[in-house]
Formats: structure tokens, sequence, C-alpha cells
């Protein structure tokens, strides 16, 4: 569900912005069943008239939102990925990506009540599957950089399956911070970490 047009002058940026952010507040301050075309405009100071320039609706609205969250959740943690890194010890490492992680899922805005509240939409799955695809091929990088004799294909898989099982948890977590508050869900990331040190560890020990 892509925008009707892609803004290139710096006043249509700075509106798409402006509608970006106000739907971000809405999301966080009042929930998913708050976000309007007609609040979204309300919000960012916009006439409504704005938002289907750029937007044929609030469901596009949330998919871009959506997209630019997971963009900022990435641009957290794929450093901790980068060659540069490949010297820290795995176990700090995966600390390191787990904390990143759960920071930006509370700390990007809209972030956390998007991917709870819409990621069983096959409209917004699409979004976050492409994003965790993306992931996963960082992370096959770096299990061969780690384990040269590693094939690309047995990396690829490897990483799919660490991929995967991290959202899954993640997504745990964030609904049992919902429900219960960080304090109570910690221990849901101590076992993410246990995971991922247990599975990528055994899989990327042995000779390189």
């Amino acid at each position: 569900m892509a925008p009707r047009r892609e803004p290139r002058q710096a006043r249509s940026k700075e509106r798409v912005e402006r509608v970006l952010v106000a739907a971000a507040a809405l999301v966080d301050g009042r929930g998913l069943d708050a976000v309007t075309t007609n609040a979204i405009a309300e919000e960012a100071g916009l006439p409504v008239g704005t938002i289907y320039q750029f937007f044929p609706n609030r469901e596009a609205v949330l998919v871009a939102l959506l997209a630019r969250g997971l963009d900022a959740l990435d641009a957290r943690f794929a450093p901790l990925l980068a060659p540069g890194q490949d010297q820290v010890p795995l176990a700090a490492s995966i600390d390191a990506v787990v904390d990143a992680l759960a920071a930006a899922y509370l700390e990007v805005p809209a972030l956390a009540v998007l991917v709870g509240g819409l990621r069983a939409d096959p409209r917004f799955a699409a979004v976050a599957d492409a994003n965790n695809q993306r992931v996963a091929g960082w992370v096959a990088e770096l299990a061969r950089r780690r384990k040269p004799g590693l094939s690309a294909a047995r990396a690829r898989v490897i990483a799919t399956a660490a991929v995967a099982a991290a959202d899954a948890v993640l997504m745990a977590w964030l609904r049992e911070v919902r429900n219960a508050g960080k304090a109570r869900a910690r221990p849901l990331l101590d076992e993410l970490r246990a995971l991922l040190n247990a599975y990528l560890g055994a899989v990327l020990a042995g000779p390189k």
C-alpha cells in the first residue's frame, strides 16, 4: 500500500513529515482506533485534502509510519552487526543487539503500538516481513564472516531462523510490557539472549 505520490519538493516533504509525526503522536497518545485522516489533519494543522495528496487512506499513512519506524529500529542495531564488530565476543554482540532492539521498540514513536496491534494484518505484516528479510541478510553476512566455511545457503537459513525466533520473542515481550510493565517483562529479554547464545553459539562454533 504505497503512498499516492512521493514528495519531491521541500514543501511537500515537510508536509509529509508533519503527517507522519502527527500520526505517530495519535498512535502513542490515543491508540490506533483514534487514527483517522481527519484526526491526522487536525493534529498536523493541515487541511484533510493535503493528506489525500500523498496518501490514499489512513492505512497508507500507517504503513508508511511502520516502515519509517522499522528503518529507525534498524539504524539502532545495524552498526552492531557491521564487520568492525566481528572481534567482539558473540555473547556481547547478542546482548548489545537485544538491548538496542528493546530500546528502539520503546523509544521510536508509534513503533511498539504498530507492531503490536497490526502485525497480524497482511497489509502491515508484509512490511515487517520484508524488514525481517533485510535483517536476516545482515545476520547471514555476519555468520559467514565469523565462520567462513558456511555456505551462503546455510548462513541464510541460520539467519532466518534466528531473526524469526527473535521477532516472536520480542512480540511476546511487547505484549508483556503492555500488560505488566517493563520490569515484569524483562525475563523474556533474558530468555531471548539465552536462546540466541545457545543457537548461534552452537552453529557458529567449531573450525572456521
